[in-house]
């Protein structure tokens, strides 16, 4: 269907489809300039939330190497894991991968899954506590803590604005590729 909804042709190819009732035409095109348009804003909202999460983390980082001295270590050891990797591999993997499949197991399945056993807030914070215990295994504090804000961050938004998972999961990705490749802290 033509996206615009308001030329002949649209009309010409919706009437095609066998859409001849202008009442439907009209109906159809709207629903389409709704769809664009909130993906549209979802894809925006994505985009904010990366930015605001790593406005977060660059204050986390600049607070936690003032109180740690071992910060600045364990930060550099994560940055680390990436040398000698083709730094737009690691991207786009980031990016289209990674990101959007930790995204939809740990908010799109876990938390919404125990949402069935327990209370919303229960499910987000033992999806909190399980996302970032798998962690404790690098035995980095650094990393543990960034897991937990994370999370937390990303789990409070999905608890609060459960309609807001499409951006979610675009926010999840955008931030991986930022802070590890594109604009790291």
């Amino acid at each position: 269907m033509e996206e615009g909804g308001n030329s002949d042709q649209g009309k010409k190819l919706c009437q095609n489809q066998g859409y001849a009732n202008p009442e439907v035409f009209s109906k159809d095109c709207r629903s389409t300039k709704h769809l664009i348009l909130k993906a549209l804003t979802q894809i925006l909202l994505g985009i904010v939330i990366a930015f605001v999460l790593w406005g977060i983390f660059w204050i986390g980082d600049k607070v936690s190497q003032w109180m740690f001295a071992f910060a600045g270590g364990q930060i550099d050891s994560i940055y680390g894991m990436k040398d000698g990797s083709n730094p737009k591999v690691i991207a786009l993997l980031l990016l289209l991968l990674i990101g959007p499949a930790e995204e939809y197991f740990w908010r799109g399945f876990v938390q919404r899954r125990m949402t069935q056993h327990c209370s919303e807030d229960t499910a987000m914070i033992l999806t909190l506590l399980t996302y970032t215990f798998i962690h404790i295994w690098s035995f980095n504090f650094m990393l543990i803590g960034a897991a937990f804000v994370a999370g937390a961050f990303w789990g409070l938004l999905f608890r609060l604005k459960p309609s807001w998972f499409p951006a979610i999961v675009i926010s999840h990705a955008l931030w991986d590729a930022m802070v590890f490749i594109v604009i790291p802290i």
